[in-house]
């Protein structure tokens, strides 16, 4: 039943996209520096449970399965196929998913402009039903319109998590279906940002890495690693694991920049690493705090607000005693 409206939704999208598009660069390049959309309601697609849902069931239970996969059930042939979500997942603090965030918004933004809204419940849970168009970008020409519309893998969208005002930006467009060869029709943020995936967690900004760290002596593989590695590593990769994007077609789009920042020594391959970005001088100058504070140009959006940040401050006073690689 809500898979027929689901149909004929993404043939009205496919319809909006078409008309729109052909004023929108709308790819990962095109979309690297857009603005977070503003002016909607915050959360106005939030799913709601399904008809046939009770509280006795485990699909009428927006707060379980915290961290995993959702699209595995809620899709047209998983165990919950009456309740088919077009985005959800859960949202954590940090990469390490120590502690969900309640009250954080998830935002989408189609090909065709349209803005989906959700936020987080108690457990970090989010998920919606509200259709995403169908990207002609993505279209494949063996098909016709009408099964390109259908098709799961058109639906690009980018994403933004904004947290009060820090906002982090997902750099690539993905798509609704699984990658190309995938009989996949679903997408859940948990496919790529579980807890213990190599992306680690969907996190928000705002919050320490660690716990606490120390006032000096700071070490670059106890403080400063986990740092990056919760902030940064996701994209800042060696060369030989450079994350690029194809899209659409015949394009090559690398969102790395060339900077591996997954080690101390960069990768002999990559363009600048660490000791680029940093200056003992004067540590406030220097990239690796500069780069991603809040109100600058940052493809991966702000990690802290202010100079105060804890993170910011730990890294700080390691380059203030040296950058030592201890």
């Amino acid at each position: 039943m809500r898979f027929n409206k689901y149909i004929v939704s993404l043939l009205v999208g496919f319809t909006l996209s078409t008309s729109i598009y052909a004023e929108t660069e709308f790819t990962p390049e095109g979309m690297q520096w857009a603005e977070v959309p503003s002016g909607h309601e915050i959360g106005k697609d939030n799913g709601e449970l399904s008809d046939d849902a009770t509280a006795g069931k485990t699909a009428g239970n927006q707060f379980h399965m915290t961290g995993e996969d959702c699209g595995i059930c809620h899709s047209p042939l998983g165990k919950a196929s009456d309740s088919i979500f077009t985005m959800s997942g859960t949202l954590y603090k940090d990469r390490a998913s120590r502690e969900p965030l309640q009250g954080a918004e998830i935002i989408l933004q189609d090909s065709a402009g349209k803005v989906i809204s959700m936020t987080t419940n108690e457990s970090g849970n989010f998920f919606t039903y509200e259709p995403i168009s169908s990207d002609p970008q993505a279209w494949d020409e063996t098909l016709t319109d009408e099964e390109n519309a259908k098709n799961p893998r058109t639906l690009r969208y980018k994403a933004w998590v904004k947290n009060g005002d820090l906002v982090n930006s997902m750099i690539t467009l993905a798509s609704v279906g699984g990658s190309p060869g995938s009989t996949t029709e679903r997408m859940s943020c948990g496919m790529h940002h579980a807890p213990f995936n190599s992306r680690g967690a969907l996190m928000a900004s705002g919050f320490p890495t660690l716990n606490s760290y120390p006032k000096e002596n700071l070490s670059f593989k106890k403080h400063v690693m986990p740092i990056l590695k919760n902030r940064c590593k996701s994209c800042h990769l060696p060369e030989a694991a450079r994350p690029w994007v194809e899209y659409p077609k015949g394009t090559k789009y690398a969102y790395g920049g060339g900077l591996d920042l997954s080690s101390y020594v960069k990768d002999v391959n990559s363009e600048s690493g660490i000791e680029d970005m940093i200056n003992i001088e004067n540590p406030d100058a220097s990239d690796l705090l500069v780069s991603p504070m809040y109100g600058t140009k940052h493809g991966g959006g702000a990690s802290w607000r202010n100079t105060e940040d804890a993170d910011y401050q730990a890294i700080r006073q390691w380059i203030s005693e040296g950058a030592k690689n201890n």
